[in-house]
């Protein structure tokens, strides 16, 4: 097994994120990371799965700042 740290950073005028495994728990996971505020999550391959038949309307809830205010 390879232990090398690979990291990738992706970024565009809006935001820049880190993006890396986490080898730490069970099974690897994504880790990505907001370069600008540190905040970070870690995702399984179930979850990145999930992401894959989100809409776009689906994850543009996750960047707009009023989406908790309309919600329900």
């Amino acid at each position: 097994m390879d232990d090398r740290e690979e990291t990738w950073t992706l970024a565009n005028e809006f935001a820049q994120v880190r993006l890396s495994l986490d080898r730490e728990g069970h099974a690897p996971r994504l880790r990505i990371e907001d370069v600008q505020t540190g905040m970070a999550i870690c995702l399984d391959p179930l979850i990145l799965a999930g992401l894959v038949w989100a809409s776009d309307d689906d994850l543009a809830l996750h960047v707009d700042p009023d989406a908790p205010h309309r919600a329900a």
